[in-house]
């Protein structure tokens, strides 16, 4: 199996950028997945995100 090609810098900044504007979303998408009536334990398992990170994300929305 062949190493996979090198990103051109262009590549990567697009990526960057992708995760940045995903990330800036974080808290939003989190409070309305629980408003939507999914557990804490159905967004950490969907969204990889941990427990403890969740449970500050909603205790600060209230």
């Amino acid at each position: 199996m062949s190493e996979p090609r090198a990103p051109s810098p262009d590549e990567a900044r697009d990526l960057l950028r992708e995760w940045a504007a995903v990330t800036r979303d974080r808290d939003r998408r989190i409070r309305y997945a629980e408003r939507a009536g999914l557990t804490k334990m159905e967004i950490h398992t969907l969204s990889g995100i941990s427990r403890p990170t969740i449970d500050t994300i909603l205790d600060t929305a209230s």
